[in-house]
Formats: C-alpha cells, structure tokens, sequence
C-alpha cells in the first residue's frame, strides 16, 4: 500500500517550543539550515536606510485607531482566531503599537503589530531558509520593527510550522496540509487576515500593501506576484529561490564533489585568488569585484598550479583529483541529455575581511564558509538542507532514513518530483495580472551569492521580458558585484529597495538606479549605483572608485564617454 502525504491537524501547542529532544543531529541541522538568530541570511540591513531621501513621505501617520485593541480579540471568524491583541507602549526608538498574535486554518500562526500613528499601508516580512520562525525571533523582531517605526502596520506568518518543534523540512513529512501552506498559501492567507483587522482596527482599508524579503522571502514575493497578483501593490523579492528541485539538488550535489576534494582552507583562499587575478579586470576595472562572473572563464586544471604531491595545509596548489573535482562543481549537471542545475558561478570563494559577522558563519576567511564548505565537516549547510528537501519534500512516500552517504544524485535526478515542483512553482513568467493590477516589484540579487545561483535566477527573468510586454514598466532587477546571499561581501551589501519601490508604486517614478552602499565599522567605505538588468554600471574614467557620483548605468559592453 502507498503512503502518501495527507491532509492532518497536528495539536496546536500556544507554549513556547524549546530545543529539548531535537538531538544532536537535529540541532545540527537546527543550526545548518539558518535557524539561528542571523538576520543577515533573509533580509537586507540597507531596508528604509534611504527613507529621508524619498520622494514620498511614508512616515507621516494618517490615522490612529477606532478600537481598543483589546477588543481585536472578538474578531475571529471561522477559519482564524485573535489569541492575543496587547497594548504596547512606545519604547526607546519604537512607536506605541498594538501587538496581535494569531492563527488561521489549520495552524498558520501570523502576527501584526499596529501602531497608534499608522501611516496607512501595511508592511509584510518575509521568512528565510525553510521558515518556521516563531514571532519573538530576535531576526522576526529586528524585521517587524524596521517597519513598525517607520509607522506601517507590520505583518508576519510562520507560514504553518515551527522550526523548533520540527528542524529542516521535517514539517512536511506526511502531512500536505502543512506543505501547501509553506509553499504559498500562508503569505496569501495571512495578507487577507492583516487586511481585514487592519480594516477593523484604523476604520479604514490599507492605501497599500507591501511585500519585502531575500532568499526564502524573495520566492514568496514571486510566488505572490504570480499566483496572488492582487495581494501586494509592491513586492522586494530579493534573491529569490527559484526552481526550488534543481536548486536543492546542486547544493546536495556540489557539496558532496566539495567533500570529496577535501580541500583545505589555505587551498580555498588561494582557488579564490587565482580567480579574482584572471577575472577582476574583465570588466575594466581592478576594484576587488567581479561584475558579471558569467564573462569569467575559471578552469581549475589549467589555471591552478599541480602539487606533486598530495597537497599538505595551506599549499597554493591542487592535486590533479582535486582540480578535475573542481572542474566538476563548476559545470553545469545534466543527466541523460537533459539539465538538471546550471553552472556554478565564480565570485563567492573569496572572503570579507572586513565582515563584522563573528563565530562560525563568519565570512573573513572564505565566502563559501559553512555554506558550501567547512574545512573537515561535510555537514554544510547545502549539505543538510539538500537532505532535508529529498527526505521530506521530493518524493512520496518520504524516506526519512535517506543519509547524506548513500545519495546517488544521477538516481534522484531521474525521479517523478511533480507534485513539488507544482507546489514550489515560482518561475511563471506571465506577469500580465500582476502589471495589470498596477504591481510593482524589485529584485537584488548578490552576483557572488553563495548560496543561490543569480543564473537561475536570470534565466527567469530573461523569460519574464519574453513573456511579459513591457516587463521594465511592473519588474525590474538589480544585480549587485560582490554581494554575497541577501547582504555582506566584497564590496555593496547594504541596499534599501523598499523606498524606490514606494516611490514607484505611489508616485509612478520607476528606478533607474539604486544606490547601494557599503559599511563598515559605522562608516561608507563605498558607495556605487546599481543599475536595472542588463544595464551595468561603469566608471566614468576619473574620481574616487568608491564613490558614487564617478559612476554611470550604461548597456553591457559600453563604456561611459
């Protein structure tokens, strides 16, 4: 008899969830895949950094509340509940607010915080990794209250599972009720809800409503524009995960090609210098960035030096097993003629010394750290989460007892993994109803991402234009050198999209560019503009690097007169 996935109800537990009982693996995998408090991995810190700058004044309060907000509680209906609604009082640098922690069918917990002055739209979080965070996460938190004091209404969903309680995509196994819901029906449905009590709460609808998130949250944003395109007036969809089946199978696949080189860290540091040698200049410009590494052309056995022997620690050479290994990662995978994963690019092997991140995902030594390697751990987190995703989501019946060791990726690749490639479908390109609704929406995405491929995103998006008339007129993307997954890197890493989207969706001025910035240790060591796909941005020929105002978007290939 097959087992396949079903609808069910687990018990709703209203108690804070601990880590008692996960294990030692799971807390591993707990840790791997994000779910530890780094607001960097799904959020970028640049959001509303250019606020006194924008051309629409979002602050400004243009209501306050018709109810008490105790009363909130009375407004569940059906299919949601109000567990909670409490009057908070303005502290240090946040407005006096309305906290509401709620759920929706089945167990889709979602909260909102309301301010006193609400400056009439509603700002949505989105999540990072596999989700799950509860609401009082310290990177929940951080996000809800960037928006909160800039006076929007905040809203948040754990998209129906908590990480705590169920590590990686543990959530998933045998139970499609909670698989739909963190595929895409809980952003629909929490935006709904956050309407509604919105609506309840000023006595009045939202103006607009927003959408803002990176990586997990950047597929949400997609998914939401494609499948809901009238929930959001304006979505940043920052480096979305696209493709979600070949994705996770290229970060299982990689790391396990990554693992069996062994490399040592000396040998990945100097991987990254070669590279950065032949490839820092090819766009005119000796800065420390690669500007589009799909120009570069790295072939590890002709490019790195051979040891003759086996390589000891810190060597500035590969053995040829480990060049022809190397060679491997970087190519694209396909299986009995077809493409399963694109290429990787080169740009994320080298490290930020100056990243002010500290403990184990910290990126000074290589931006590859912990992601894609760990010097003598196979347990990356590519590693984990590509385990995850083939033991919970890939294939029914689910085979939890699947080990990292015993994978043979040509086999997966081979499998029927139709029905999650349905429920992740984020790549329709039909954009119509989203640009005919008056949608907006904005992507960055870091060129040395070392966690998600920007190719695969660009092959989207290149689709979009073909498939979408005028796509620039409702999506634009903005591709950022240096800048690793959602923030950090070599170079740009600090972005706020979300003005110049406000601005675009409220006062029709769509972004010709985006200046994005670097900071370190309180001060902008760089600044440069960033410049709507395929458009690049090129330096004048005099002035600061660093400085924005020396720089130009051009199309590719031209150079600034």
């Amino acid at each position: 008899m097959k087992i396949v996935k079903t609808w069910r109800n687990k018990s709703l537990s209203l108690k804070g969830l601990g880590l008692k009982g996960l294990g030692l693996r799971g807390l591993v995998v707990f840790a791997l895949l994000g779910f530890v408090n780094l607001t960097a991995f799904a959020q970028n810190a640049g959001t509303f950094g250019d606020a006194d700058m924008s051309e629409i004044d979002y602050r400004k309060p243009v209501a306050t509340p018709v109810l008490m907000c105790k009363e909130l509680v009375r407004l569940g209906e059906l299919n949601f509940s109000v567990i909670s609604a409490t009057l908070v009082a303005a502290q240090k640098d946040l407005p006096a607010y309305c906290k509401v922690e709620g759920v929706i069918q089945p167990e889709v917990r979602f909260q909102l915080k309301l301010p006193t002055d609400w400056n009439g739209r509603i700002y949505t979080v989105g999540n990072r990794g596999l989700a799950g965070d509860p609401s009082d996460d310290p990177f929940v938190t951080n996000a809800t209250n960037k928006g909160l004091r800039h006076g929007f209404a905040t809203s948040y969903t754990d998209t129906g599972h908590t990480n705590t309680l169920y590590p990686g995509a543990k959530f998933a196994h045998d139970n499609m009720s909670t698989l739909v819901d963190f595929s895409y029906r809980a952003v629909h449905v929490t935006i709904l809800v956050s309407k509604q009590l919105v609506r309840a709460y000023y006595g009045q609808d939202a103006s607009y409503s927003y959408r803002d998130g990176c990586s997990r949250g950047g597929y949400q944003g997609l998914i939401s524009s494609q499948k809901y395109p009238y929930d959001f007036d304006g979505i940043v969809a920052g480096a979305p995960l696209v493709d979600t089946v070949a994705t996770t199978m290229k970060m299982g696949r990689l790391s396990k090609i990554i693992s069996k080189a062994d490399l040592s860290l000396g040998q990945v540091k100097h991987i990254a210098n070669v590279i950065y040698e032949k490839c820092d200049k090819l766009d005119g410009l000796e800065d420390g960035l690669i500007d589009d590494p799909r120009q570069c052309k790295f072939e590890p056995v002709k490019d790195v030096a051979r040891c003759a022997k086996l390589p000891a620690a810190g060597a500035q050479c590969l053995s040829l097993e480990q060049a022809q290994l190397l060679a491997k990662f970087y190519k694209p995978y396909y299986v009995d003629g077809n493409l399963v994963h694109t290429r990787m690019l080169v740009g994320s092997e080298r490290g930020d010394k100056e990243d002010p991140a500290k403990g184990m995902f910290s990126k000074k030594d290589t931006g590859w750290n912990f992601w894609v390697y760990s010097e003598g751990n196979p347990q990356t987190i590519w590693a984990e989460y590509g385990l995850s995703f083939l033991q919970y989501m890939a294939v029914e019946p689910d085979q939890p007892e699947l080990e990292l060791k015993n994978i043979d990726y040509d086999e997966w690749a081979r499998k029927d993994m139709q029905l999650i490639r349905e429920l992740s479908y984020s790549e329709d390109p039909d954009l119509s109803a989203f640009k005919k609704n008056g949608g907006k929406m904005i992507t960055y995405f870091g060129w040395a991402d070392q966690a998600l491929n920007p190719m695969a995103f660009l092959n989207y998006y290149e689709a979009a234009q073909k498939k979408t008339k005028d796509l620039e007129s409702t999506y634009r993307a903005f591709m950022v050198p240096g800048m690793f997954h959602c923030n950090g890197g070599l170079g740009l890493d600090s972005i706020d999209a979300m003005t110049p989207l406000i601005n675009w969706v409220e006062a029709g001025k769509a972004p010709d560019q985006i200046i994005a910035k670097r900071w370190r240790g309180g001060k902008m060591k760089m600044s440069r503009p960033i410049c709507p796909y395929p458009q690049v941005s090129k330096y004048s020929g005099s002035g600061d690097i660093n400085v924005a105002k020396n720089f130009k978007c051009q199309p590719p290939g031209k150079m600034v007169p």
